[in-house]
């Protein structure tokens, strides 16, 4: 196809430099034309191949099938091709709530939470879920006692433009909660950065994920 459009655009001796320009620059706009609908088409294809597999992943997860889940999902995240920034959030996190899911049923609630964390951002939503596990693992009433006794004593420690607060307790353990962007602006980049964790303190006492201990 390329070498037909070369040829209905010089198929006549150019009789100037200006004229042959002229032809050229036609050819390279039906080039890129062209370039531009096949890589467009490739696009779409990849973005539906991985909704395609995030579906199917989820079904494995529903019948049980762990592992094969976790490999479709591994094949989203290398596979994926994201021209925009909301694609890549998206699939980022459809694929890591997935992820969460396949650990909690396994009971490797470590992995559940390290899944949680590797969602580019966090919500009180995503708090609740990493309670969840805590509740599990410590029991209802163990978990609220850390959080009433040792919060404040809590830190918090950024890196990268991530920040965690770090709870502490027994044995040197922490319960680690990932900062949502408001409050990572705030520690970060306010002209007034907070010295303490007083402010996340304040926010996760008041929270959808804290309450569902009450």
């Amino acid at each position: 196809m390329f070498w037909s459009l070369f040829a209905a655009v010089t198929d006549t001796e150019p009789r100037n430099v200006v004229c042959y320009f002229e032809k050229m620059k036609r050819l390279i706009k039906i080039i890129l034309i062209l370039f531009l609908f096949t890589n467009l088409n490739l696009v779409k294809l990849y973005s539906q191949n991985s909704n395609n597999d995030i579906v199917k992943a989820e079904k494995l997860l529903e019948k049980g099938n762990y592992k094969k889940a976790l490999r479709k999902i591994d094949n989203v995240i290398k596979h994926k091709n994201c021209t925009c920034g909301n694609c890549e959030w998206e699939i980022n996190y459809q694929t890591n709530i997935i992820r969460f899911k396949i650990y909690s049923k396994l009971s490797d609630y470590e992995q559940a939470r390290n899944a949680l964390d590797s969602i580019y951002y966090s919500t009180e939503q995503i708090d609740s879920l990493k309670i969840i596990t805590y509740k599990v693992q410590l029991g209802k009433e163990k978990l609220k006692n850390i959080i009433d006794s040792s919060i404040n004593k809590s830190k918090i420690e950024c890196e990268n433009e991530i920040c965690f607060a770090l709870i502490p307790f027994e044995n040197d353990s922490y319960l680690k909660f990932k900062l949502n962007l408001d409050l990572i602006s705030k520690y970060l980049y306010s002209s007034e950065k907070p010295k303490d964790s007083q402010i996340w303190n304040d926010y996760f006492l008041n929270s959808l994920g804290y309450k569902q201990l009450e």
